[in-house]
């Protein structure tokens, strides 16, 4: 991030390139605000308690504060996509299932989540790309093997004109 990428209005240029060094470096909200990683990953049960009990709405506001908060935890961003996908928000789950696939280990699971987003959304060419991006992204003889089988059934289905 650099200063020019903040808001020209921004109080004080100063403050503008110490907070662009300070993204730069990785450093999150909860360290500036000294909130303790033990805080945040009770925040997280407390997310995760209220998804697991249908309560999305709910569950959505605390993945929304984790992910500003500590915007690099590919965890936080799956708890906000999934329960953005639950109330039907599917484009903006498949962004944040895509953040998620790009800060964390698990970028197969989080690409088909994608892609179910795209095709619920009415995406069908959107989900296409998702998908062949995860084939093309796994090894079939990796531990991603059954992934990346749904994922080319579901392309076979699509190309066919069956689904979506």
């Amino acid at each position: 991030m650099t200063a020019e990428a903040l808001p020209a209005n921004f109080p004080d240029p100063a403050i503008n390139d110490l907070l662009a060094e300070l993204t730069d470096a990785g450093v999150t909200l909860a360290q500036l605000q000294g909130v303790t990683d033990q805080e945040l990953d009770a925040t997280y049960r407390l997310g995760y308690t209220a998804y697991a009990a249908g309560n999305y709405r709910g569950a959505l506001d605390v993945f929304r504060f984790l992910c500003t908060y500590r915007h690099s935890d590919a965890k936080a961003w799956h708890g906000l996509a999934a329960c953005q996908q639950m109330l039907k928000a599917y484009e903006t789950a498949a962004h944040s299932y895509l953040t998620a696939a790009l800060l964390g280990d698990d970028v197969a699971h989080e690409l088909l989540h994608a892609a179910d987003c795209q095709l619920a959304a009415g995406n069908r060419e959107g989900a296409l790309q998702l998908l062949y991006l995860l084939v093309a992204s796994t090894a079939a003889d990796h531990g991603d093997a059954e992934i990346r089988g749904r994922a080319e059934t579901i392309i076979g289905l699509l190309e066919q004109g069956k689904a979506a």
